[in-house]
């Protein structure tokens, strides 16, 4: 049989009346009591506002600052830019101008060139036609009669008198408009230069000359004992004043011929010619890309 065991009496809780200070001074206490509830909560809430502000306003002015400073960097960035796109676009314009400039100067070249080539032509055509009567004789040393110190155009005249008699060609004072002898970089006698008056008789002389060395042995050909000169025997040689420009276009192709078996090469109214052997035809030698042309066949 169960026991049941009634619970143990509760002990009233102890009352907790108030305390002496209370009870000798209760409105002291609650005066305290709300003085320093008042007082935590006031100073706790103000300072935090008043950091909490602060901040806010030491942030907006960083922020300001910072903005400020950026907008005027971009603004110094943009001024920069503009100032190189300024500058580019300058320099860019001036360069336009310039490879303009040089495109027109390169085309003035080019005309100027063409009218020089003209000019040139023109000039060398104009030199031949004066030299068209003129024949050049060479390896004559100076003849001096009567004991005189300088050769006359009389003493140079008889010489080629002397010679057109030897090749059978009748030739008069009157034929002979000027003789002279000129100056070369070549060692020996300087050439004579004769101008006569028409180019028939200069051609008579230079057939003359050719058709009687074509007659003669190596030995005998046209030399200087033929034409009376005292002295060693030396060849005389005959041909058409050239302008300087055809004497080295003449040089060339003397050249050119004995490295490229030409048999003949000779000049005839200024003008070059080549044939490379007895029957074929003969070419006209312009300029040196003549040369070189007939050298690629």
């Amino acid at each position: 049989m169960s026991h049941q065991r009634s619970p143990p009496p509760t002990s009233p809780a102890p009352a907790t009346g108030p305390t002496l200070y209370e009870v000798c001074a209760p409105e002291i206490c609650e005066s305290d009591t709300a003085s320093e509830r008042s007082c935590s909560r006031n100073v706790s809430v103000r300072n935090k506002r008043r950091h909490g502000d602060d901040d806010i306003k030491e942030l907006k002015g960083l922020i300001s600052s910072l903005t400020s400073k950026v907008d005027q960097s971009f603004l110094e960035l943009k001024q920069k830019n503009t100032e190189l796109k300024e500058s580019l676009q300058f320099m860019s314009d001036k360069y336009d101008l310039i490879l303009k400039t040089l495109q027109n100067l390169q085309e003035e070249r080019a005309d100027d060139k063409k009218t020089i080539q003209k000019l040139e032509e023109k000039i060398e055509f104009l030199e031949r036609k004066n030299r068209s009567t003129s024949l050049e004789i060479r390896n004559i040393p100076i003849c001096l009669q009567d004991d005189k110190k300088f050769e006359s155009k009389e003493d140079a005249s008889l010489i080629v008198k002397t010679l057109a008699k030897a090749v059978e060609v009748d030739i008069q004072d009157c034929d002979i408009k000027d003789i002279y002898r000129i100056q070369t970089n070549r060692e020996g006698s300087k050439p004579i230069i004769v101008e006569l008056n028409s180019v028939l008789k200069k051609d008579k002389i230079v057939l003359g000359v050719k058709n009687y060395n074509r007659k003669k042995p190596n030995q005998d050909k046209l030399n200087t004992r033929h034409l009376n000169i005292p002295g060693p025997v030396k060849p005389v040689y005959i041909s058409e004043a050239l302008t300087p420009n055809a004497q080295k276009l003449f040089y060339a192709a003397r050249q050119f011929a004995r490295e490229n078996g030409y048999m003949y090469c000779w000049t005839s109214h200024g003008s070059v010619f080549l044939r490379k052997a007895e029957g074929e035809p003969q070419t006209r030698i312009e300029s040196a890309i003549n040369l070189k042309l007939l050298a690629k066949k």
